[in-house]
């Protein structure tokens, strides 16, 4: 019975000291006077606190530079810089955080400069995309908005830029389709942009027999321009024979129209063409149709 109370006492007594050392442990006091205990409730409440305030802050300049609405169109240099300062402001409460556990931050600096050594090697293809993302920007060739033909090795594409992003430039096509294309990609590219002026020529080429006179032809052509509205008046519109075939002559129409109704006015004068031909009996070679060359 003896033996029984003493293994007892003895027992109650290293759950005592158990759970003193563990209280001791969340409760001992670093030099600033905190707790363990205190220093990760704290920690927390920095976490919760620091991620609301940066989601707070991003969102206010998100509206204040006009990106939530879409109330600027210049969107890709500011979608860029908050994209970079969101990833700098949770790196700095991560590094918050890390100081306040007392951990020695100098050390997790020298950490993440090792692991970003070790990343720089095995990503350079997503550190080029970032690299380039920063080259476009700075370029400023295009920008969110304009209409662009990019040509490279891989192929050719078009749209219209939808966004820039830290590593994809967006492009929105005539289909409603996007399409994300890598930002190396397109500074190895031959990019042509169609919206750095006010207004595109278009140069519409139509094959006609010989044997219609080519003044009246000209003149044909040129009056569908005169009579479509949204064709500018300066430049002038000009009708030329430009190239010859074995079954006709080829002739183009060359007119500038306003780059936001570029689309629109280039196929209503497709159509405006033909009416006007049939309307004077001049029919087109029949084994050629419209040819659309698009200019500036």
């Amino acid at each position: 019975m003896i033996l029984a109370n003493n293994l007892w006492g003895e027992m109650v007594n290293a759950l005592k000291n158990f759970g003193k050392s563990i209280v001791d442990f969340f409760m001992v006091e670093n030099n600033y006077g905190l707790s363990l205990l205190s220093r990760i409730i704290l920690s927390i409440l920095i976490i919760v606190l620091g991620s609301l305030a940066i989601k707070l802050l991003l969102k206010i300049l998100r509206r204040a530079s006009g990106i939530k609405k879409g109330i600027t169109r210049d969107l890709s240099a500011k979608s860029f810089f908050l994209s970079a300062l969101q990833i700098f402001l949770y790196l700095a409460l991560a590094f918050i955080v890390i100081g306040v556990l007392g951990f020695d931050v100098s050390n997790a600096v020298g950490l993440l400069s090792a692991v970003t050594v070790a990343l720089g090697l095995a990503l350079q293809d997503i550190i080029g995309m970032f690299a380039s993302g920063i080259l476009i920007l700075n370029t400023k060739n295009f920008k969110t908005g304009d209409y662009i033909k990019v040509v490279n090795s891989i192929g050719e594409e078009s749209g219209q830029v939808f966004q820039i992003s830290l590593l994809y430039t967006t492009l929105l096509n005539v289909d409603g389709q996007k399409i994300y294309i890598p930002n190396n990609n397109i500074t190895k590219a031959n990019v042509t942009n169609y919206t750095d002026f006010n207004y595109r020529r278009a140069s519409i080429d139509i094959v006609i027999p010989y044997s219609y006179n080519t003044e009246k032809v000209k003149k044909l052509l040129l009056k569908v321009a005169k009579d479509e509205k949204r064709v500018l008046d300066n430049p002038a519109s000009s009708a030329v024979v430009s190239d010859y075939k074995e079954i006709g002559a080829i002739y183009t129409l060359r007119c500038y129209i306003p780059t936001d109704l570029y689309w629109d006015t280039m196929l209503d004068i497709r159509s405006s063409i033909i009416d006007e031909l049939n309307k004077n009996n001049i029919k087109v070679s029949v084994s050629n149709e419209l040819q659309i060359n698009e200019k500036k």
